[in-house]
């Protein structure tokens, strides 16, 4: 089915070259929004059409475009839904409360991380105060390290024949970060849990002895 949509942008974008640029960044745009469809499928397509050079940059340039037009249009939605009342989330007050500095480089860290889905930042931030336009550089810069991931493994995937072994070691690479991304994120948890444990056990056993004192 991929393979489908790919061939026929392909086409598409081939036979109408004087539109074929600004539908392709009006597309990546409009899949950000989704956040439901995979962005490979078009960074495949500009591949294919114009090369691994203009062909990357058509696909960040969408990519940016569109994670910024997706903040927007969530904050705005979440702005009229919540116009009545506060949200009172403590991660939201936590983040509100950095300073402008902190929170741009906490996004530019979280967007150069390739394991975080990108909707699912453009929606969490658009919960917070952070400005648009630290959104947008902050996603602009982080976004490059991204993409040039995203053209070489469509571009590997593509010449298959040729660079089965890069593709074979960058895949192995991803998959042993992300592992490793997990098994330090579940320790990180059961540390938490365990502290959460002990101090509610201390609290339980200076409670005791103060009921006894009292006894």
């Amino acid at each position: 089915m991929l393979i489908i949509v790919v061939q026929f942008l392909v086409e598409w974008f081939q036979q109408h070259h004087v539109v074929a640029i600004p539908l392709s960044i009006l597309l990546n745009i409009g899949m950000s929004v989704m956040g439901v469809i995979p962005s490979l499928i078009l960074t495949t397509t500009n591949l294919i059409v114009w090369g691994p050079l203009w062909g990357g940059l058509f696909s960040w340039l969408g990519e940016v475009f569109g994670a910024w037009v997706a903040f927007e249009l969530y904050r705005r939605g979440i702005q009229r839904f919540t116009s009545n009342h506060t949200v009172s989330w403590r991660w939201i007050q936590h983040i509100n409360r950095w300073s402008r500095n902190r929170q741009f480089f906490a996004l530019l860290i979280v967007r150069l991380f390739p394991f975080v889905p990108s909707g699912a930042i453009n929606a969490l931030a658009a919960f917070t105060n952070v400005k648009s336009q630290d959104f947008f550089l902050a996603t602009m810069l982080g976004k490059v390290p991204a993409m040039s991931l995203e053209v070489l493994i469509s571009y590997d995937l593509l010449h298959f024949q040729e660079n089965y072994v890069r593709l074979t070691i960058v895949l192995v690479l991803l998959l042993g970060s992300f592992l490793l991304h997990r098994y330090t994120q579940q320790r990180g948890e059961d540390g938490s849990r365990s502290r959460k444990k002990v101090s509610v056990g201390l609290q339980e056993k200076k409670y005791n002895e103060v009921r006894r004192e009292k006894e």
